[in-house]
């Protein structure tokens, strides 16, 4: 053999070891689920993306991404949080309380991230806010503490003395401190008040027929991931009965629904990629606060209060955070 080519191949070695080495070691996997469909909840790809390129991650190159979407079948939620951590998982971000839940009760070794319309202490996912303890933190959207003020949007739109909804899923972890919430806001506001819950598309369609029967005149729905799944149908059977609504996220004004109040969710699941970045560079969860919203935007469709032959009032249309031609 040339002497020349071997001494070449020696000196090639501990190169092929480093790139053997990297070959054995594959990028960090975080384990992304989304309640929804690909459909209805996309879009919060790219901002969680945005959030961990924020912390200096770059897909494919510092990390690789494991996306699921539960398509609104919540029963699935704890089989394919079982299949994230089984395909090597080295964090878990989901966005749902019942997600968050399923996750905690899998494991309590892998980070877990949730992005939570409920009250996370209430339903078990932190020990407080500031020190959340364990392997669990997150983006708290404060859905509940909000329905008063969302109430108080529904009763601008609508004359005095007529009734009000509220559309629930009664399977949510958080439902029954959500209705107790919004009972308690429509008695100190004297308001007749319905009740209506739906965990199905049939249950949907049941729902808005007892609204219609008790003479509501405008409603609310529950921050909840099947409910936000459905948002066109809801929006559409509020317009086809001529209901004033108020819904949790901008997405269902952009559907073609009334107005909605609420945190940016586009923007809480870039915080909850900032925080799978900060883990995946060495912070732990228990270190990480829950974080809280700190701005409620108000949001308008025009073109929504005209099909329904609503007059929205000057000074509701002084306050509003964005108005949909």
């Amino acid at each position: 053999m040339n002497r020349r080519i071997l001494l070449r191949g020696l000196a090639a070695l501990p190169l092929l070891a480093a790139f053997e080495a990297r070959a054995q070691s594959p990028l960090p996997r975080i384990g992304y689920l989304l309640p929804g469909t690909s459909a209805s909840h996309g879009g919060y790809v790219p901002t969680f993306l945005r959030g961990l390129e924020e912390a200096g991650l770059v897909r494919d190159r510092n990390f690789v991404l494991d996306l699921r979407y539960a398509d609104g079948k919540l029963d699935a939620i704890p089989t394919i949080i079982g299949e994230l951590i089984g395909s090597g998982a080295k964090v878990l971000a989901v966005g749902s309380t019942r997600a968050g839940l399923a996750a905690k009760q899998a494991t309590t070794s892998i980070p877990v991230i949730f992005v939570s319309g409920d009250d996370p202490v209430n339903v078990g996912l932190v020990a407080s806010l500031g020190r959340p303890g364990g392997n669990v933190t997150g983006i708290s959207l404060f859905a509940t503490e909000i329905i008063a003020k969302r109430l108080d949007l529904v009763l601008e739109l609508v004359p005095a003395k007529v009734a009000v909804g509220a559309l629930l899923n009664p399977t949510n972890p958080n439902a029954k401190a959500d209705a107790s919430a919004i009972q308690e806001a429509a008695r100190k506001r004297a308001r007749q008040l319905v009740v209506v819950n739906a965990s199905t598309d049939d249950d949907v369609d049941a729902a808005f027929a007892r609204l219609v029967k008790q003479g509501v005149a405008g409603f609310l729905v529950q921050t909840d991931p099947f409910l936000n799944s459905r948002r066109e149908k809801i929006v559409a059977l509020a317009t086809k009965h001529s209901i004033a609504g108020n819904y949790p996220l901008r997405e269902y004004v952009v559907a073609g629904g009334l107005s909605s109040y609420g945190v940016n969710f586009g923007d809480s699941y870039r915080q909850a990629g900032t925080y799978a970045g900060k883990i995946i560079n060495g912070a732990k969860p228990a270190d990480l606060p829950v974080l809280q919203p700190t701005k409620f935007e108000l949001v308008l469709n025009l073109k929504a209060a005209k099909a329904i032959g609503l007059t929205l009032p000057q000074a509701l249309l002084l306050r509003v955070d964005e108005a949909i031609e």
